[in-house]
């Protein structure tokens, strides 16, 4: 659980949210960039029912780091679906 909770959100929203998505802004809008970094997201986690799910908390993840400039905000979102799922 503290993997699921902790180590998972630190990770992934730091691949994700830290280096892909504003690799991506360079070339593309906030919105473009958010639903492509979403849909890597879903595909690494390699489950096939999950995937418009995860995609679209990946969207939402973005925007929160969009909206603040801060990983700890899509680090929070990550851990608080964790926790709750």
């Amino acid at each position: 659980m503290g993997a699921a909770v902790f180590l998972a959100p630190l990770s992934e929203e730091a691949l994700f949210r830290g280096i892909l998505f504003p690799s991506l802004l360079r070339r593309r809008t906030v919105v473009a960039a958010a639903c492509a970094s979403a849909l890597y997201f879903a595909l690494v986690h390699l489950h096939p029912a999950s995937f418009l799910p995860l995609a679209a908390l990946g969207i939402a993840f973005s925007a929160g780091y969009a909206a603040t400039g801060s990983l700890l905000t899509p680090i929070t979102m990550h851990a608080l679906f964790n926790l709750t799922s």
